[in-house]
């Protein structure tokens, strides 16, 4: 599913490249906006510190879903900010959006493929 969400993602951002949006945001919201990324980044540093010695699959993918949220976050972040100036950053945007896809699609397929250990496909004979 992360991998999926990824290239939605990375889909979403590559459309920042062509589309001459004028989004913005005011001060208010881009700064509660910094404040929510900042917060969820902090709530999984806590997490990753509390269960650093759990290796279960499912502390795992929440430790790794919740990264892959927080960078998200940071872009939305970016954008937030960045409509507070007077230049078109779409590219910029558009191309830390796919940088961050790219990572969450490695960390989804990072996932997928721990979940089965042996890269051999083992067929039963009847």
């Amino acid at each position: 599913m992360v991998c999926v969400c990824s290239l939605i993602y990375i889909a979403y951002s590559i459309r920042l490249f062509f589309v001459e949006e004028d989004v913005r945001y005011s001060m208010i919201l881009g700064i509660a906006i910094a404040a929510f990324t900042f917060f969820e980044f902090g709530f999984n540093i806590y997490d990753l510190v509390k269960y650093r010695n759990k290796f279960t699959p499912t502390t795992k993918a929440v430790k790794m879903v919740g990264f892959c949220s927080t960078l998200t976050c940071f872009v939305l972040t970016q954008i937030a900010l960045t409509s507070l100036s007077e230049m078109n950053m779409g590219v910029w945007n558009g191309a830390f959006g796919v940088c961050i896809g790219l990572v969450c699609l490695a960390i989804g397929l990072y996932m997928s493929l721990k979940r089965f250990p042996n890269s051999e496909i083992e067929i039963q004979q009847s």
